[in-house]
């Protein structure tokens, strides 16, 4: 069965009720759920498709209580723009809808980890948002899946990998500095040269401006400080604080971003675009 986004005012950005998907599921059904054509000309007129590229979607709730699952309207020109042929993925169904892609983006959001992954572990059930992303994280894993992670994301891959998270950055880490901002350049990242971002984003300027919505982080002690080696490389710090702003396992093509270059790739700048490039002709090559 396919179904399709819609546009949805209320949130202004493109989603689906969730009860639509939970139907399907009860009848046995695999949705595959996409965007018509038709809304992909409205926000990329030379749309053309290069790689199937598996997004987890976000979650919003109506004032009346309806739930939806929605995507940013940035994350779609992005991944539009670098040619990406969207299939959305659910949490009920993402074992099976992940084998049909080539690429997967792991977004940000708010939602509840397993305790073992902090340091000081907060009062938190695991949500079943989280569950799916752990699902896809042992996917990609097992058959080397180019992936972008995002933000929270990006925090569930380095967990999974081995790295620890502050659940409050503010409260635990000794430099105290917030990093849930509402500027587009909230603060400075430096990023390291010769790393595996550096040569994604091909910008020759070590230190750039991002934004930054996060609460929770993963913390700054180095790698050696660890017990057992993670399974993911730093490639970027906060100048200001020096928390972790990128890692990944270049090997394995996952690269994990804590701030947003979708708004900032969305307004033109060509660096951020380039992330979403790399994921879609990367997936496309089957490297």
């Amino acid at each position: 069965m396919i179904l399709f986004l819609n546009y949805l005012k209320e949130f202004a950005c493109y989603g689906i009720k969730k009860s639509v998907i939970t139907d399907c599921a009860q009848n046995g059904t695999v949705p595959k759920v996409t965007i018509d054509k038709k809304d992909i000309q409205k926000i990329i007129p030379n749309y053309r498709s290069v790689a199937k590229i598996g997004f987890i979607l976000g979650e919003d709730t109506s004032t009346n209580g309806t739930e939806y699952y929605t995507i940013g309207n940035d994350y779609l020109k992005s991944l539009l723009k670098a040619g990406a042929d969207l299939r959305f993925l659910d949490y009920d169904n993402i074992n099976s809808q992940i084998a049909e892609c080539q690429g997967l983006v792991l977004p940000g959001g708010f939602f509840s980890f397993p305790q073992n992954f902090y340091l000081q572990p907060p009062k938190k059930i695991p949500q079943k948002r989280y569950f799916a992303y752990e699902k896809a994280f042992k996917f990609i894993d097992k058959h080397n899946m180019p992936t972008l992670a995002i933000c929270a994301g990006a925090q569930i891959i380095g967990a999974l990998s081995g790295l620890k998270l502050y659940h409050s950055v503010t409260d635990e880490s000794l430099k105290q500095k917030p990093h849930h901002l509402p500027d587009d350049k909230a603060h400075q990242v430096c990023i390291k040269e010769g790393s595996f971002l550096h040569k994604i984003m091909k910008t020759d300027i070590p230190e750039i401006w991002v934004n930054s919505r996060h609460y929770e982080a993963v913390i700054e002690q180095d790698l050696s400080g660890y017990d057992k080696k993670p399974q993911v490389d730093i490639y970027a710090l906060s100048k200001e604080d020096g928390i972790p702003e990128a890692w990944g396992n270049e090997n394995k093509n996952i690269l994990c971003i804590q701030w947003h270059p979708e708004n900032l790739a969305a307004r033109g700048q060509q660096s951020m675009q380039n992330i979403y490039d790399w994921l879609v002709q990367t997936a496309f090559l089957g490297k």
